[in-house]
């Protein structure tokens, strides 16, 4: 219609069919939202996360030590749908921080300001679940007094393999 939609509740109808309820905030002309209006009970979702952090790389800088670490953040999504039709899922994975890289899977769907969104596609009385992988990847760079610095510390990180001869004779 070329007209605002003010914010509030709406009623999904799918196929002449109640489906659900939603709210949604205000739209403007020509902009979308994806509503979520009903709960699949054939549909189970169960995520897992982790971090690992590893040092790449270690170098003297004006007398400090700047080390260099990989955070790498997986968020493993098992699905599964035990349901008698094939569905289409959209899993939203949060935007835990813009630093961070997507490395797999390697396109989405959709990005918004706060998540990434990725399309699934589920097999119909899925015997097992599937597993969804979504990894990230952030460079971190922390500058360390050396002086400052414990013995056992600084011969933690020449050990880390990361360092250089010259480095380490520094």
């Amino acid at each position: 219609t070329g007209m605002k939609l003010l914010g509030g509740p709406v009623t999904v109808f799918d196929a002449g069919t109640y489906a659900g309820d939603a709210r949604i905030d205000n739209l403007v002309p020509s902009d979308k939202r994806l509503i979520s209006y009903a709960i699949d009970l054939n549909v189970a979702v169960d995520p897992s996360g982790k971090e690992d952090q590893a040092i790449t790389g270690i170098k003297i800088v004006r007398g400090s030590l700047e080390v260099t670490y990989l955070h790498t953040y997986s968020q493993t999504y098992l699905l599964k749908n035990k349901g008698d039709d094939k569905k289409t899922l959209i899993v939203e994975h949060p935007i835990a921080n813009q630093e961070r890289k997507l490395i797999e899977p390697a396109k989405f769907e959709e990005k918004t300001p706060a998540l990434y969104r990725f399309k699934v596609e589920l097999d119909k009385n899925m015997e097992k679940a599937a597993s969804f992988l979504v990894k990230e990847e952030q460079v971190i760079r922390q500058t360390v007094g050396i002086l400052n610095e414990s013995v056992d510390t600084l011969l933690s990180y020449s050990k880390t393999g990361k360092v250089s001869g010259k480095v380490a004779d520094a």
